[in-house]
């Protein structure tokens, strides 16, 4: 088996040449990155609902396959991904707005 394996998650962050300078300000900065992060916030979580749901027969999946389906690797590994990028904006690791979407 040659190569690295792969997995749903990958996490690099790359330091910014320039930071935003309205994030740079303590309070302003953390109450503007909270006004903007509702959107997500509120995906994300029917998203857990979403994800918490689904493994509750994906279980039984594996169990009686011994294989986790493709699609529910996608999609659980989609909302690690979308819930890493968004923590990561939100405690100023990188400054890329996470985008609306499970892919990379």
């Amino acid at each position: 088996m040659g190569g690295a394996p792969t997995y749903p998650v990958s996490v690099l962050f790359l330091r910014p040449v320039h930071n935003k300078r309205l994030f740079a300000i303590p309070l302003l900065g953390i109450l503007a990155r909270l006004i903007m992060i509702i959107p997500h916030i509120i995906v994300v979580y029917v998203l857990q609902i979403l994800v918490l749901l689904t493994q509750l027969f994906l279980w039984l999946i594996v169990l009686l396959t011994g294989h986790y389906p493709k699609w529910g690797y996608a999609f659980v590994g989609g909302y690690i991904r979308w819930n890493t990028r968004l923590l990561a904006w939100m405690f100023g690791l990188t400054d890329q707005y996470p985008p609306f979407q499970l892919k990379n």
